[in-house]
């Protein structure tokens, strides 16, 4: 009998371990945005059937526009401008969620059945001295993940994904001869096409050479 026990322990054991997470259906933002204001501001995405709502700060994660032109003179005309951002885990403050009538609080807390990371991408010039303020406007693509355990205690990880325009606000900073950064807004809106082609590449490109990168890393640690 106990011998029956062990190996019904062993088959149940192996069943357990050859599960992995399942990949639901990719959700599409289609509606929110990213409004950061000097350090920080709220984070809102929406598409079929799911909703996170939180806030970032630019001390959590990393938030290019305010770390390329905060107290340097980086961001002098002409020069490119990296406006990518990046959140996860518990980076992403006071964060709640809703999948598919599935509600989820505190995502990405110690005590939470659920995490998030977001990732937005796009880039810019910085223009000609012109004025105290300048505005710019050009298109970003995002990536994310929403992992969560379902009520049958599966680990499931939804696929995010969408596109928008982002508002960059910046500043003269007369001392430096830069611009300083103000605010900026991803508003989540469908992009002309020719836009989002340019764009998927410039993604593309970051992913692969931060990949690249991390593998650098572990090769040269190892």
């Amino acid at each position: 009998m106990m011998q029956r026990c062990g190996r019904l322990g062993s088959i149940i054991g192996v069943i357990l371990l050859s599960v992995g997470p399942a990949t639901a259906d990719p959700v599409r933002i289609t509606d929110g945005a990213l409004d950061m204001g000097s350090i920080a501001g709220p984070l809102l995405l929406q598409g079929d059937g799911f909703l996170l709502s939180g806030g970032v700060t630019v001390n959590d994660g990393v938030f290019q526009p305010w770390l390329q032109c905060r107290l340097t003179p980086a961001c002098v005309p002409g020069a490119s401008l990296n406006l990518n951002a990046r959140w996860s885990g518990s980076n992403l403050r006071s964060t709640t969620a809703t999948v598919r009538g599935e509600e989820f609080k505190d995502v990405g807390g110690a005590n939470s059945n659920a995490s998030a990371s977001v990732n937005f991408f796009a880039s810019a010039i910085a223009p000609a001295f012109t004025g105290e303020t300048a505005t710019l406007i050009v298109p970003f693509l995002f990536q994310g993940e929403f992992v969560h355990v379902s009520p049958s205690f599966q680990r499931l990880v939804e696929s995010l994904s969408g596109e928008g325009m982002v508002t960059l606000t910046l500043q003269r900073n007369a001392s430096l001869g830069a611009w300083s950064y103000m605010a900026a807004t991803y508003e989540f809106q469908p992009i002309p096409e020719p836009a989002t082609l340019l764009l998927t590449g410039a993604g593309i490109t970051t992913l692969w050479a931060h990949r690249r990168r991390r593998r650098q890393t572990n090769c040269s640690r190892a």
